[in-house]
């Protein structure tokens, strides 16, 4: 069992010397892999949405873009904005809206990004809707949006109502949008939650400013904040969450079903709620984590600062085989209980993982590597034996093998083709194409002698 359930006391002590908010609960079992992002420049992502598992976009500062078409990360080329942008969301692969600073909005035709034309100079904080054509944008100080599917309008949102970061809901009569004061605000402004009903807009107060909304239905709604806050809504009234785990500020919230809920936030910081518990999960950073989204529970990424881009394959760590490597499909064909993604040597069972020969490793597991095929045709047969005599006896002082010079059998890099060596010969010796074939052959630098 893998130990992932304890903060040791050095990792408290610097949070604190740097003033960062001690998680204050054991960390639940991670599972968050890093994943490599092209930009250069590693701008700042700000949110994350896709179509399917296969097609997903991560935006974020001055214009970028990223693409993933499941092989990997990619920059949008000719992208034709360079403002930050906040908030992607769409219906399909073919139809898609980012929104970002100064009222920028842009929608995707399944060829090409293209300017549409938003009404508004505010920037834009977020995108969502029902279809094509029941759209809402929400932003600073206030700014909502609405697409009808051929232009867009400014709706008049309720008094004093402050920037919004977040628009989200479950239909065209029941739309949330929460938020908070910003510089821009006009002063004595608070955090508020809007509700729209189909007819009008309303809005209640909140204690903290809000940044994340999300739920499973209308009777099952989640909003995070600053201070750690978690508000919940039953359908009937809202109510805090005492998880009594961060004082960060939580930025963004996806989930698959009512009992698995994710909230991302400000250094690294992930929490999970399994339906009756909120825990911590670790994620591997200590950036500041600003959206999240999945095609499933199986398939979540997570964006953020200096470009960082996470993703969760369902398993915690205590349960992961491989929690090093994205694998929601958990496949270990010989049952040693290490991953195929990890296994050095997937087809025969070896919990161990030695990597023996040659003495840096090879990346290919003893159980597995057939070290005798000097031909390198997935055998070790009498070609292979021959290669081998030619150099047995040769040893540290008579015709030493070296660099220069090496030597077939000298498994061990130890300068001689020697007894050793001819032990580790005949256990692969007999292995062919069909009985037990021998991997990729390793054609490379075998030993790096002195």
């Amino acid at each position: 069992m893998r130990n992932c359930g304890r903060v040791s006391i050095l990792s408290v002590i610097a949070a604190i010397s740097l003033m960062v908010p001690v998680l204050y609960a054991p960390p639940a079992c991670g599972g968050w892999t890093a994943e490599t992002n092209p930009d250069p420049i590693l701008n700042q992502l700000r949110s994350v949405w896709g179509s399917d598992v296969n097609d997903i976009y991560a935006a974020g500062d001055y214009g970028i873009v990223l693409h993933n078409d499941g092989v990997g990360w990619v920059v949008v080329p000719d992208f034709p904005g360079i403002r930050n942008n906040y908030g992607i969301w769409g219906t399909d692969a073919a139809h898609m809206f980012l929104v970002g600073d100064t009222g920028s909005m842009y929608q995707y035709d399944g060829v090409s990004w293209s300017l549409m034309n938003s009404n508004t100079t505010k920037r834009l904080r977020d995108i969502w809707g029902t279809s094509l054509n029941d759209i809402y944008s929400v932003g600073e100080n206030g700014t909502i949006l609405h697409y009808d599917g051929a232009s867009w309008t400014v709706v008049t949102p309720p008094a004093n109502t402050p920037t919004l970061q977040t628009v989200w809901g479950t239909s065209s009569s029941n739309v949330y949008a929460v938020g908070g004061p910003s510089a821009t605000d006009p002063l004595g402004t608070i955090p508020m939650i809007l509700h729209y009903n189909g007819t009008s807009w309303n809005s209640q107060p909140a204690s903290q400013k809000l940044h994340g909304l999300w739920g499973s239905g209308e009777n099952d709604i989640f909003v995070s904040g600053e201070n750690g806050l978690i508000l919940h809504f039953d359908g009937a009234s809202w109510t805090e969450i005492q998880h009594g785990l961060t004082t960060v500020t939580l930025r963004s919230i996806w989930g698959s079903t009512s009992g698995n809920v994710l909230v991302v936030g400000d250094f690294g910081t992930v929490l999970r709620y399994d339906g009756s518990n909120w825990s911590v999960m670790p994620s591997g950073t200590t950036e500041g984590l600003f959206g999240i989204w999945g095609s499933s529970s199986t398939n979540v990424y997570a964006v953020g600062r200096t470009g960082t881009i996470l993703r969760y394959d369902g398993f915690p760590n205590s349960q992961d085989n491989c929690p090093g490597i994205y694998n929601p499909d958990q496949m270990d064909a010989d049952g040693d209980d290490v991953g195929n993604a990890c296994d050095n040597c997937p087809g025969n069972y070896n919990p161990a993982q030695e990597d023996s020969y040659p003495p840096q490793g090879n990346s290919i597991g003893d159980a597995c590597d057939c070290e005798g095929d000097f031909t390198c045709d997935g055998d070790v047969d009498g070609t292979d034996a021959s290669a081998f005599k030619s150099d047995f006896g040769r040893s540290k002082i008579l015709d030493p093998c070296t660099t220069g010079d090496p030597c077939n059998g000298d498994f061990l890099c130890d300068s001689d083709a020697d007894g050793a060596d001819a032990s580790r010969f005949k256990s692969d010796f007999g292995r062919s194409k069909i009985i037990n074939p021998c991997p990729d052959c390793e054609t490379g630098v075998w030993c790096n002698y002195p």
